[in-house]
């Protein structure tokens, strides 16, 4: 017994002290590895648009083998626009290279401000050993972590975590992957597709995104969206009719000890899902889809229009689950699509997202926001304190008058009719009164 402690009390020593302590000298640095000052451009987010196309696994066929191929630049524009979501107090940068069979991955995580240091840099060099790849070098700031090291965390990890059903899954499906090759500026991914395995992620992710608790909330605010749908005998009607009374079951929720930003975002899950013509089948359990009550369809409006209720919603619901940058986002990556042959670039519709994200943030941001809005909601609203006028925005324009008029995305052009988007939101009365 005594010669276990002698040699335990070291090592959690080590652990608890001694490598906190060497990750504060070594791995905490005064410089970023990883800076880059690129914005969102129009060429950008078309690429990301044709990848995501061309990749749909739900093309193939079971059993079909299947290569992806991916330059650098299409997997730093993922990296640099999926990482840019996290909060801006620890935003995360990375950046990759691919040479013959080597990748290079650099990260840096910026802190809080701090006397030791503002950034964590991390390199992993990663190396072709068929069929995957494997870790070669691992470095946190100045500290490198011996090879016999990473290998033992691997091990025991992979023990540790394989008693979990998710992560289980998650390994069958990159089990589905035959090979990974590294080339000069390009990665290439084989897999050999496999619904099954995507159908069982799904419903684990269902669970692990959705607890019961919220898909229970989610059938509340059906509910009462099937209520309200049987008492309309038009075909179309403003988005008001819908919010005015979801958010007065809201409130009186609330009161009653329910969570009001859980009650908030429930609202605008259920009620997209709904003004899109979804089904919420794809966010309940089977157990629980008994009880769904099947709402009578009706076209919402914004402004006498269908397509900015849609707009409106679909980004106040991306917001109230994932936040506003993602939002933000989605609404350009949907103009630039458009712009390529379908209704054009409108930037009517831009400012329908971005009332949906300003309407949204206040709903979930604080539990003192959800409570006021739930307050201001409820005594009834307009639409012209959610959405602002649309009068002389530009609309209907393709991609080539796109690029004459506006050059891109980060433009003083674009910009300009941008920041006039923002200033008329600001001036609806919803937006304007939050304190």
């Amino acid at each position: 017994m005594a010669h276990t402690l002698r040699i335990l009390i070291p090592l959690v020593f080590l652990i608890i002290v001694l490598l906190p302590l060497l990750l504060i000298l070594g791995g905490i640095q005064s410089k970023p590895l990883v800076v880059t000052g690129h914005t969102l451009a129009y060429d950008d987010v078309a690429r990301i648009k044709q990848l995501v196309k061309q990749n749909d696994p739900r093309k193939l066929k079971p059993g079909q083998i299947n290569t992806a191929l991916f330059t650098e630049r299409d997997v730093n524009l993922f990296l640099h626009y999926a990482l840019s979501q996290s909060h801006e107090t620890q935003r995360i940068m990375a950046s990759m290279d691919f040479k013959p069979k080597t990748a290079l991955l650099k990260m840096t995580i910026t802190l809080p401000a701090n006397p030791v240091g503002r950034y964590v840099n991390i390199i992993i060099a990663f190396e072709e050993r068929p069929p995957l790849l494997t870790i070669h070098t691992f470095r946190i700031g100045s500290l490198h972590v011996p090879r016999i090291l990473l290998k033992f965390i691997f091990r025991y990890g992979h023990r540790f975590f394989s008693r979990f059903d998710d992560y289980r899954e998650i390994v069958n499906g990159i089990r589905s992957i035959e090979h990974i090759q590294l080339e000069q500026d390009q990665l290439s991914i084989t897999y050999q597709w496999d619904p099954q395995i995507m159908n069982t992620i799904r419903d684990q992710g269902r669970n692990l995104l959705l607890p019961t608790e919220e898909q229970q909330r989610l059938l509340v605010y059906q509910q009462q969206i099937a209520q309200i749908s049987n008492h309309i005998s038009v075909s179309r009607t403003s988005i008001t009719t819908f919010l005015i009374p979801l958010f007065q079951l809201a409130q009186d929720r609330s009161l009653k000890q329910h969570n009001p930003v859980a009650e908030n975002r429930a609202i605008l899950i259920t009620l997209t899902t709904y003004a899109t013509g979804r089904k919420l089948d794809r966010l309940i359990s089977r157990e629980l889809r008994q009880t769904l009550h099947r709402p009578r369809p009706v076209d919402l409006t914004l402004l006498g229009r269908h397509d900015l209720a849609l707009h409106f919603l679909v980004s106040a619901a991306i917001t109230g689950s994932s936040g506003s940058r993602l939002a933000n986002l989605a609404g350009v990556f949907k103009e630039v699509d458009d712009s390529r042959g379908g209704s054009g670039f409108s930037f009517a519709d831009l400012a329908a997202d971005r009332a949906g994200v300003r309407f949204a943030e206040i709903a979930v941001q604080t539990r003192r926001s959800a409570t006021w809005l739930q307050g201001k909601v409820s005594a009834a609203i307009d639409e012209s304190d959610i959405m602002p006028s649309i009068k002389n925005l530009p609309e209907g324009i393709m991609e080539l008058q796109f690029k004459k008029k506006f050059n891109d995305l980060d433009s003083d052009q674009f910009q300009q009719v941008n920041n006039e988007i923002e200033r008329r939101i600001n001036e609806c009365r919803l937006y304007r009164s939050f304190p």
